[in-house]
């Protein structure tokens, strides 16, 4: 018990790290730069006040750890270190050896490696379990994005993420993913999705010393939200009505004939934008199945996975068309996919693409 609360100290100190690294580099000019700094100083504080509190309750409230178990059982060896399997470990395992198709199985797995700090394994478990139900288990998905985190905090900026945005377009309210969803905006200096995400948690009524530390945060937020708009000065509607928002692609997807016999059963199907200048989470995304096809798509800014990178973030796109065997939306070997080519500079803020599925990943 005692590693494992040293650890997460450890990853509170890193956590506020990577959130005061932008909130001290945000730099503003004139007479103001002073009374900015101090403001920013404010957040920082109140952010890593809210870091540790919120952390600690949230994973208390959330966790299945049973917290009267007592220490774990560790030992190391001299140049590679291990932790011996806990007993519900050892008989979750067991379990999953007769039924390795329980996706419950596999959370509650990966929730003890994660209690245990074996998070690469936890991440595993989690990641099996998030296959399994196809994406749409809300405790495997928050449980991975957690799990990869705490094995590599830069992860907030990667694929854990881009599962969280998954959780909140599945449960815009789901209290887990509104925590970290609201670290990764700040992250990405998105003040008003991080002021908006911990808003939300504050109506699902949190315990007292929570509520009191978000309601000051949301606060903060709101004045930097409002010492940042009156840099930005009066703007036209015409002006914000060119910003990208009305961006929409519709897209005609069809299979070819040739695989279309090689089907045996339904599988995922996953149409996407992506910037081919920039690998990362698509910018928009959307999941069918491979029984829809034919199918017509319109993808917006709306499908966004991340806040951060939207329809309105590039100037070309590659739309792709990909069945995934394995239900996951990252590209696999064996994936069937098809094509095209969308720029908003030469065809418009709107337009239609087609593709035929028909290409195999090696």
């Amino acid at each position: 018990m005692t590693m494992f609360l040293l650890g997460c100290v450890l990853m509170v100190v890193v956590a506020i790290v990577l959130i005061a690294r932008p909130l001290l580099h945000n730099k503003t000019e004139g007479a103001e730069n002073s009374g900015n700094k101090r403001r920013n100083s404010a957040v920082l504080l109140l952010v890593s006040l809210a870091v540790v509190v919120l952390s600690s309750s949230l994973y208390l409230h959330g966790s299945n750890w049973q917290w009267s178990r007592g220490d774990l059982v560790a030992s190391t060896q001299s140049g590679n270190a291990t932790v011996t399997d806990t007993p519900e470990i050892r008989s979750l395992v067991e379990q999953i050896k007769t039924d390795p198709e329980n996706a419950t199985l596999l959370v509650k797995l990966g929730s003890a490696y994660v209690s245990a700090e074996r998070f690469a394994q936890g991440a595993e478990a989690y990641q099996r379990a998030y296959e399994l139900t196809k994406g749409q288990d809300l405790d495997a998905i928050t449980g991975w994005a957690e799990a990869l985190v705490l094995a590599d905090p830069s992860a907030v900026n990667g694929h854990a993420s881009v599962l969280i945005e998954e959780a909140l377009k599945i449960n815009p309210r789901h209290p887990r993913a509104l925590w970290y969803g609201g670290l990764v905006a700040l992250q990405m200096q998105n003040l008003s999705v991080a002021r908006d995400r911990f808003q939300t948690m504050l109506e699902l009524d949190p315990p007292d010393s929570v509520r009191k530390l978000l309601e000051r945060q949301v606060q903060d937020l709101n004045d930097q939200l409002g010492a940042k708009n009156k840099h930005v000065g009066t703007k036209g509607k015409s002006d914000q009505a060119s910003d990208g928002s009305d961006r929409k692609i519709v897209v005609q997807v069809k299979l070819s004939p040739a695989l279309q016999k090689q089907l045996k059963q339904p599988v995922s199907l996953f149409v996407l934008a992506r910037n081919p200048e920039q690998p990362g989470a698509p910018l928009a995304v959307q999941r069918h199945q491979s029984d829809e096809l034919p199918l017509k798509v319109e993808l917006t800014v709306a499908d966004a996975m991340l806040p951060t990178r939207t329809l309105k973030d590039a100037q070309s796109v590659e739309v792709v068309a990909r069945l995934s065997a394995s239900g996951m939306p990252t590209e696999q070997s064996g994936d069937l996919y098809g094509v095209a080519r969308y720029s908003f500079a030469r065809q418009g803020a709107q337009g239609n693409v087609s593709i035929e599925i028909s290409q195999r990943v090696p």
